[in-house]
């Protein structure tokens, strides 16, 4: 990244800093102000602040704030892509650096030809409309890191040096922010849980009622109260409240262990 910030762009971040100053409610919300205001700022069409959890052989996502998807099968493959194989090489450089706050774009870890050519974008973003992305990761602790990241739509231009200056400033200037409500003990085990549970998971903290997740993935409700029941138990709760009471709120992202 570019070392200088044209007087324009500090003006622009100064705007974008106040307004979040300004501001008076929960951090969950702060961080959706934040990040909706820094996308506008970089021309992100899609983005995700997460809480990412590093210890044990793969990550785990907590805390989850989005917002600009086309809709909810959208959000919800782009989300689990993250966890993928296909992934690595992206998880790479962030897991190797856990003590720094990195921001980088796609085109600093892949050029363009071998990025269209390989397995995740054909897998996990061609078919879904996206194409580039920029991530910022902020760390927390020794296996805690706050990560960010923005998504732009196919036949969109790539971010480049500009936006990657932009964000890395705005996301180093929030460190206050960054550890809002995160608690850097151990968090819920997420170890061998399947990958549909994950789904209907992940559904059910965004607040879906057990009929709108079973339309959504295709299943029974008699299927969803079952892995709602599973869930519970796993977690030694006795309702939904008290589950999303086991993890940040709003949302929580589980890590792919297969079916």
């Amino acid at each position: 990244m570019a070392d200088t910030i044209e007087r324009s762009e500090l003006e622009s971040i100064a705007g974008l800093l106040g307004g979040l100053a300004a501001q008076t409610t929960r951090p969950a919300e702060r961080k959706a102000y934040l990040l909706e205001r820094l996308a506008r700022l970089v021309g992100a069409d899609a983005w995700v602040w997460v809480v990412q959890y590093l210890a044990g052989t793969k990550p785990a996502y907590y805390a989850v704030i989005d917002g600009g998807w086309e809709n909810d099968r959208q959000k919800l493959d782009c989300l689990l892509s993250a966890f993928s194989p296909e992934a690595e090489f992206l998880l790479r450089p962030v897991a190797s650096r856990r003590s720094e706050h990195l921001t980088f774009a796609r085109r600093d870890l892949i050029e363009d030809p071998d990025w269209y050519r390989c397995d995740f974008y054909r897998k996990h973003r061609e078919p879904l409309g996206l194409d580039d992305l920029l991530l910022s990761v902020y760390p927390l602790g020794s296996h805690v890191q706050s990560l960010i990241r923005l998504h732009r739509r196919a036949g969109r231009a790539p971010f480049g040096e500009d936006e990657c200056r932009r964000t890395h400033v705005v996301m180093a200037a929030v460190g206050w922010l960054h550890r809002a409500e995160v608690p850097l003990e151990v968090l819920p085990s997420l170890d061998g849980l399947p990958r549909r549970a994950r789904e209907v998971l992940l559904l059910l903290l965004q607040g879906h009622s057990r009929k709108q997740v079973a339309d959504e993935l295709k299943l029974s409700e008699h299927t969803v109260a079952d892995y709602s029941k599973d869930l519970h138990r796993r977690f030694q709760v006795h309702s939904r409240g008290q589950l999303l009471a086991r993890f940040i709120p709003p949302l929580a992202l589980l890590p792919d262990t297969g079916d």
